[in-house]
């Protein structure tokens, strides 16, 4: 493509932009032409090229100043890059459609990215490249070398996880903790002194270790402790590894069989619901019928339909936590200074029909 003397000029503006010698507001028009040696009109055609680009913003009377991403040195680019919301079917997670619509709101385009594609999603020089003005983080995507490089090159982030080791990240997350001790006193409550947790282990920030502490925590305050009814011996991963599409139902029935062959079994289950058919399933095997011999609760996402035979639902704020998660990247990007924030949201949970 010809270069035309605007567009030369253009880059060379850029160039001393992100050199730092135009930090705020912009020489005059004619300053500039006689800087570059060119006329004002081809100086007026330059600044309009950097202003669609991003990198320069128009004050009207009060001058031409350089954007937010032409402080850091970037191009906008107008798309945000998502990781951790799509399906391997390619289908959209209803949390990627809440990020797409807030996304919309600033008029910003989104693009997906598969956690499974690790050559991708834990490279950190190939999200430095990618053309995008900030990252929001999901299913434990983000990582200490990812911090580093995102910042060093100045692109935004959020995380959908809740982020303990790394200093100054915005997150976002549920609190699972105090979930399961809400879950954990509703059955104390009814009566039950053998109460299972069930689910799989994520060693992500030390997310399973945190739960079976405070499992234990609480088990003990009931004085109605024991280890064994604390069942998470899988990764997601490992499970996809070894069974493939069958992993929930494999994984479900293996737990309900460990579960139901204790001398004393569990009276009570909390569990994901997605579990809940292949862990009945299990149980069934050695004679006792979830949802009726053994009380269950599930997590479910909110939003989403479920039938089966429970006490309650723990609602999980999927959609909330997409719109917050979104809301803080669009801050950030709008704002170099911007403090980082950590937020837990509430589980509810729901038992005949009634929030508690």
């Amino acid at each position: 493509m010809l270069e035309t003397k605007y567009t030369h000029i253009a880059e060379k503006i850029k160039s001393k932009i992100f050199e730092g010698d135009y930090p705020g507001r912009l020489p005059g028009v004619r300053t500039l032409a006689v800087s570059f040696d060119v006329s004002p009109t081809t100086i007026v055609k330059a600044l309009k090229t950097l202003q669609d680009s991003g990198i320069l913003e128009s004050n009207g009377p009060s001058g031409t100043f350089v954007s937010t991403a032409g402080r850091r040195g970037r191009s906008r680019h107008w798309t945000i890059g998502v990781l951790g919301m799509s399906y391997l079917s390619g289908s959209k997670s209803i949390e990627f459609m809440e990020v797409e619509k807030i996304a919309l709101r600033f008029k910003y385009n989104t693009i997906a990215f598969n956690n499974t594609d690790s050559s991708i999603t834990q490279d950190p020089e190939f999200l430095q490249k990618l053309p995008v003005d900030g990252f929001i983080f999901s299913f434990s995507a983000l990582n200490k070398d990812i911090v580093l490089a995102l910042r060093r090159a100045g692109i935004p982030f959020v995380s959908c996880n809740r982020i303990d080791d790394i200093p100054d990240v915005s997150w976002v997350d549920y609190d699972s903790e105090q979930g399961l001790v809400d879950v954990m006193r509703y059955f104390v409550d009814g009566g039950h002194k053998r109460i299972a947790y069930f689910g799989c282990d994520n060693p992500y920030n030390n997310f399973t270790s945190k739960l079976q502490k405070r499992y234990m925590e609480t088990s003990e305050q009931f004085g109605i402790y024991d280890p064994a009814l604390f069942y998470a011996r899988c990764t997601h991963q490992e499970l996809i590894d070894r069974y493939g599409d069958r992993a929930i139902d494999e994984y479900g029935v293996m737990a309900g069989d460990f579960l139901g062959s204790l001398a004393s079994p569990p009276t009570a289950v909390y569990c994901h619901h997605e579990y809940f058919d292949s862990l009945k399933r299990g149980l069934a095997k050695k004679g006792l019928e979830l949802g009726h011999d053994v009380s269950v609760i599930v997590d479910t996402p909110a939003g989403v339909d479920f039938t089966g035979h429970v006490d309650g639902r723990l609602i999980i704020p999927f959609i909330d936590r997409a719109r917050t998660a979104s809301e803080m990247l669009f801050e950030h990007i709008g704002d170099l200074n911007a403090r980082s924030k950590q937020l837990l949201l509430k589980k509810k949970l729901i038992v005949e029909e009634q929030n508690l």
